[in-house]
């Protein structure tokens, strides 16, 4: 069966792309401990994604070295830990129960959460289908999460360690994602008595 839209049919096993989604091989999780222990410790971090740019991942010259200088991942988490979070923020406080309750307004807010988080149109959230992937369920990457380790050291471990690779539009996405994150523009704000006035 072909894996869902989401993904290519095969890997590239030679490079290393934004948006591969890498396993915690023994070599990965010995550098995440090394040098990021609490991402190691953490066990919803299932997976990692490669947030980079697939330009600067392309292995040049005879030394085979790409041009960045760190390769930046983000934890993959199991789905339940983003709507965890929104339901928390949503729930209702007037109401004393042992599992959340939501008014009929904010399940109606919290569906079209879902629909962004689906569609990749949820700022801070790349999500990633299970189905016939390696991927034991539903999942997302934090993007706001992100670390970074040395290309020069760790590329092949990353490399060696690609279960899942985006397709090219997938990858664009990812990438409008994370500079939507960094890349504002800035501008003058309203000074605060007027905005108040005008709101």
């Amino acid at each position: 069966m072909p894996p869902h839209f989401t993904y290519t049919n095969s890997l590239c096993a030679t490079e290393l792309c934004q948006g591969d989604v890498l396993s915690r091989t023994a070599e990965i999780d010995a550098l995440l401990e090394a040098v990021h222990p609490h991402f190691h410790k953490k066990e919803s971090n299932l997976f990692f994604m490669v947030l980079t740019q697939s330009c600067d991942l392309v292995p040049r010259g005879n030394s085979g070295e790409c041009k960045a200088s760190y390769i930046t991942i983000a934890p993959v988490r199991p789905i339940d830990s983003v709507l965890q979070r929104q339901i928390a923020s949503m729930q209702s406080s007037t109401i004393n129960a042992d599992l959340p309750v939501l008014t009929e307004k904010a399940k109606a807010k919290l569906s079209e959460f879902l629909s962004r988080l689906y569609n990749n149109n949820e700022s801070g959230y790349f999500f990633l289908e299970s189905s016939d992937t390696p991927l034991p369920s539903d999942c997302c990457a934090f993007l706001n999460l992100s670390i970074a380790i040395k290309a020069s050291e760790h590329y092949r471990k990353c490399l060696d360690a690609k279960v899942l690779q985006l397709t090219d539009t997938f990858q664009a996405k990812l990438g409008w994602l994370v500079g939507q994150m960094y890349s504002r523009v800035g501008t003058n704000d309203w000074p605060h008595q007027k905005l108040i006035s005008k709101v």
